[in-house]
């Protein structure tokens, strides 16, 4: 019986010992406290070499090793720490399960006492539990305490500048451009100034509301008090005090704002959100970065300055009027035609030109593969420009025609791709040990293209598939002269000058993905005639596409020369082999049998969570189910799953959620 006893009681406080080791192991990223478990130095040669640039640039190059080092340690320490853990779980569970069923054979020899039972459970099993939290809390307090002690690291700020940033400053750029200031309302002292903003946010509620009434005919009495009690709650929920200690921290990191810049001021430093689309700040040089944007607007070839004049505002309005009176003549002559109904034409009446705004161009910056930075193009939104109602209308009547039309070789995302690979390969003889992965990269095309070239393989591709139009309010000619209509007028501001497009067009402009992706399609044709020829898969995601491949690659080389000489404007870059990357799989042939697995960019740092610029912890949780998701459907072994679930969980940890945030929205998911 004593054997019995301690044997249990063991087993237990090795389990329970193992699930306080894993979770320390995981608060360690939530509070950064890592560097114990892998040492490395940086060289104290580094601060005798005079040149303060080469320092910072070699510094910045040990900190992206020493962090992409202790990223890989800590998932090695992590996973160990989990497979034991199972294990004295799994015999835990065995020892405890054969236990109770002795236990319930009263002629057993070995049985405990229901005294021995009792003090086992109700005693020991609740004392090592005791014991082992309070271990684990103070563990938590000396992290907690030691983070101010240090500087930590985090992948969320790329420096290469040098700069006179307190650890204070950094520790709240760690945060990303993501993090958002809470409670921003209440740092007004007035009370009318908060009505007054509350005011002004309530506005998109009520347009919501009103549609949402006009949608469902309700009662005017019956909407008129649900608006009122919604209203009145909303004003309720935005005007109650807030905490003293939310308060404290909300002033506190509103100086803690302006003091960094200030210093970025002082330093003349400029800080970005990175290219790349992650939550990742930039922080350098002002005067480089001024060089680089200068050198792009002098050396693109896609859009031209219309206007120099000094008043903006004027310049600006002048060609919004401009804009809206073409608009109108093209849509009354198209009406006259009969080539659009009147019915679609009102459509694209603006009823409040005050609410018409250009976009404006700017500039993000990007690290290259070298360590050198370049910087990328984006523009704001077009939700309020001229032509942004015609666009996105054509675009939802166009698209849903062009999916049908492309849906043999198009690929909708990452999980549409993987399934229909993986049902290319169970094909008998599809994959041989020799086949090949190539993918292919189109680079800028949307600033390559020409609007000429645009516009007639649009024609060609409307007037083949007219016929099966679904929306008749407009005619073929119609559509076409509209799509023109828009290449040829879209205009943007930067730096008080307006610009206008003489190639290609905005990428985040909707109608702008679906125009390439028509162009792309008949580009396309030699390429799938000749996989379909030799019964091989092909798929394209937009700029990307992917084929598999087998015996010489003559023929392949031949198709592509031709299709550089047809279509000059495509800068293509392709990769060949027997283990590719495509929309962020590992896609590798081990003799003849598909192998896949979530891709991870090795230039990239580990731990990055994407940039949302609206309600981002709804966004991140969402996107900590749709991460799961992919590694579901990616993932081919069960190992390569969890090692990938892991690095979820700790990308979520290093950004400042808790543990509990991450056990709960896991245990949601299974």
């Amino acid at each position: 019986q004593i054997k019995l006893y301690d044997t249990l009681c063991k087993s237990k406080l090795n389990f329970a010992t193992a699930q306080i080791d894993l979770a320390l192991l995981k608060q360690r990223v939530a509070y950064d406290y890592v560097s114990d478990l892998c040492h490395i130095y940086l060289p104290k040669t580094l601060a005798t070499i005079k040149d303060q640039d080469i320092q910072q640039r070699l510094r910045s190059r040990f900190e992206k090793l020493r962090q992409r080092t202790q990223a890989d340690m800590l998932l090695i320490h992590i996973r160990i720490a989990e497979i034991k853990m199972n294990e004295y779980q799994e015999k835990f569970d065995q020892e405890y399960k054969q236990y109770e069923q002795n236990q319930r054979r009263h002629f057993f020899d070995g049985n405990l006492t229901r005294e021995m039972d009792y003090i086992m459970k109700e005693q020991r099993f609740k004392n090592m539990d005791e014991r082992l939290q309070i271990l684990y809390d103070l563990k938590l307090r000396f992290f907690r305490q030691s983070i101010y002690s240090k500087m930590n690291s985090s992948p969320s700020l790329i420096c290469r500048a040098i700069h006179h940033l307190s650890s204070e400053q950094l520790r709240f750029l760690h945060r990303g451009p993501t993090y958002v200031l809470p409670c921003q309302m209440h740092l007004l002292s007035k009370s009318s100034t908060l009505h007054q903003i509350l005011t002004q946010q309530i506005m998109p509620l009520r347009e919501q509301l009103t549609k949402l009434f006009d949608k469902y005919s309700m009662f005017v009495s019956d909407s008129h008090l649900f608006q009122q009690r919604i209203e009145q709650q909303f004003f309720q929920s935005f005007s109650l005090s807030i905490p003293t200690s939310l308060e404290e921290r909300v002033f506190y990191e509103q100086k803690l704002i302006q003091s960094i810049r200030t210093q970025l001021h002082k330093d003349q430093l400029i800080l970005r959100r990175t290219a790349d689309d992650y939550n990742t700040y930039y922080l350098g040089y002002q005067h480089e970065f001024q060089i680089k944007t200068n050198d792009y607007m002098e050396q693109n070839n896609y859009f031209e300055m219309i206007t120099t004049t000094q008043d903006e505002i004027n310049a600006e309005q002048n060609q919004i009027i401009q804009k809206i009176k073409l608009l109108y003549s093209v849509l009354n002559q198209l009406t006259q035609e009969h080539l659009i109904s009147t019915d679609t034409m009102r459509r694209f009446q603006i009823r409040n030109i005050t609410n018409i705004k250009l976009p404006y161009l700017y500039f993000l910056p990007e690290e290259t593969p070298n360590g050198e930075m370049c910087v990328k193009p984006r523009f704001s939104s077009h939700k309020n420009a001229p032509m942004y109602q015609l666009a996105t209308f054509l675009d939802q009547i166009l698209r849903p025609l062009y999916e049908k039309y492309a849906q043999s070789t198009s690929l909708i995302n990452g999980q549409d791709f993987i399934q229909k690979l993986n049902f290319y390969t169970r094909q008998t003889d599809c994959l041989t040990p020799r086949t090949q992965f190539i993918t292919f990269q189109i680079h800028n095309l949307s600033t390559r293209v020409t609007h000429q070239d645009l516009r007639d393989v649009f024609k060609q591709f409307i007037m083949r598939h007219i016929d099966t139009f679904p929306y008749k309010g407009f005619q073929a000619d119609a559509i076409i002269e509209l799509i023109e209509l828009i290449l040829s007028n879209n205009i943007f501001t930067y730096n008080g000058k307006i610009y206008r497009f003489i190639k290609g067009s905005p990428i985040n402009l909707a109608l702008t993905e679906l125009l390439l992706d028509i162009y792309l399609h008949k580009w396309q044709i030699p390429l799938v005639r000749l996989t379909n020829l030799k019964q091989l898969y092909y798929g394209r995601y937009h700029h990307t596409g992917i084929l598999t491949w087998n015996g010489s690659m003559n023929d392949l080389q031949t198709c592509i020369l031709k299709l550089n000489e047809q279509y000059p404007d495509i800068q293509l870059t392709i990769s060949r082999g027997f283990h590719v990357h495509f929309l962020d799989a590992y896609i590798e042939n081990r003799n003849g049998n598909l192998y896949t697995r979530v891709y991870h960019d090795p230039m990239k740092q580990f731990f990055l969570l994407p940039y949302t610029p609206n309600h981002p912890r709804l966004l991140h949780r969402q996107w900590f189910r749709f991460a799961l998701v992919r590694a579901v459907q990616y993932c081919c072994t069960y190992e390569d799953f969890q090692d990938e679930r892991l690095k979820i969980e700790l990308t979520f940890l290093a950004n400042g959620y808790s543990l509990d945030f991450v056990k709960y929205h896991l245990q949601q998911f299974l």
